[in-house]
Formats: structure tokens, C-alpha cells, sequence
């Protein structure tokens, strides 16, 4: 019971000592007067907002700090690493994944293009009859084929229209979709 009486009397004695408004027309006040509440009010509102974003800026730090500080701890488990390598995957995989394959495809069929033009292009040597053993079916006779200009000519063609889809393909296996 007392201290429901004690906290009656502290109520009590809270709204009585709060300040009075009392509400005034404008054009009863002087110049001065006018000037001074402006200010007054100027200032406790620049004040309230200085507080303010002084409040903002203290959360967002903490808020970051706290972020950044979980998010280290996280990235130092194995399955926080696992979860950046899929981020990283997302970021830049396909890309990289496109070079890895594009690259050595180029070579690859470049290499299988510059052979077959030298197989149609350059003259031949072939075995006509015997083994490679001497003497089991005798000596092995060789003649060598000069290729005609129709097949120099086809062999041009198989390179220039290979060269022209190899690097087609590449363009699409790197920069494609």
C-alpha cells in the first residue's frame, strides 16, 4: 500500500511541475520574439536530428560489424568454403568453364585440320608389297604418290572451310549463352 501511495505522490508531483503551454496569436508578438522562437525551434530540431543520425550511424555500424565478423567465422568452415566456391561458381564458372573448354578445343581441331591437309597436300610413300620383317615375304617394295591438283585443291578447301567453322564453334563455346 505504501508504495502505491508513494507512486501516486511521484505522479502527482511529475504533472504539476510540467511546464505550461499557453497558445498565442502571431501578430501579438514582436518582431524579437518571433525571430527567437524560430531559432528556438531551429535548434531543437537540428539537435533531434544531429541525435538522430548519430543513432543511425552507431546501428549500421554495429549491424555491419556484426556481419562482417559472422560472416568471416562462417567463411572459415568447410561449409562456408564450399558455399563461396558455388558463389564463385555462379559469379564467373560459366565463363571460365567456357575458356577451359574453347581453348584447347581451337588447338585441337586445329591440329586435326593442319593433318589431313598435309596428308592431301604432300606426296606419300606407300607399300605396295612385302612385310616390314625382311625377309619372311621378301623386300618390301615402296612407291611414292604425288598427289594430283585436285587434291592440293580439296585439301585448300577442307582447311580454309575448317578453319572457318573451328573458329565459328570457339566463338560460340566462349562467348555463347
Amino acid at each position: 500500500m505504501k508504495k502505491i501511495t508513494l507512486l501516486f505522490a511521484i505522479i502527482c508531483i511529475a504533472i504539476s511541475s510540467q511546464a505550461k503551454i499557453v497558445t498565442v496569436d502571431d501578430s501579438l508578438l514582436t518582431d524579437n520574439q518571433k525571430t527567437e522562437l524560430t531559432v528556438k525551434n531551429n535548434v531543437e530540431m537540428v539537435s533531434k536530428y544531429t541525435g538522430l543520425g548519430k543513432e543511425i550511424g552507431v546501428a549500421v555500424n554495429d549491424g555491419l560489424s556484426a556481419i562482417t565478423t559472422q560472416a568471416n567465422n562462417f567463411a572459415n568452415t568447410k561449409v562456408g568454403t564450399w558455399t563461396m566456391w558455388i558463389i564463385t561458381y555462379k559469379i564467373i564458372g560459366r565463363d571460365l568453364l567456357k575458356l577451359i573448354i574453347g581453348i584447347p578445343l581451337f588447338f585441337i581441331i586445329l591440329f586435326v585440320l593442319l593433318y589431313q591437309f598435309r596428308q592431301g597436300f604432300y606426296p606419300k610413300k606407300l607399300r605396295m608389297k612385302g612385310s616390314i620383317v625382311d625377309g619372311w615375304l621378301g623386300k618390301a617394295e615402296y612407291e611414292v604418290v604425288t598427289p594430283s591438283s585436285d587434291s592440293k585443291n580439296t585439301a585448300w578447301t577442307i582447311l580454309i572451310i575448317g578453319l572457318i567453322i573451328d573458329v565459328a564453334i570457339i566463338l560460340i563455346t566462349i562467348f555463347g549463352k
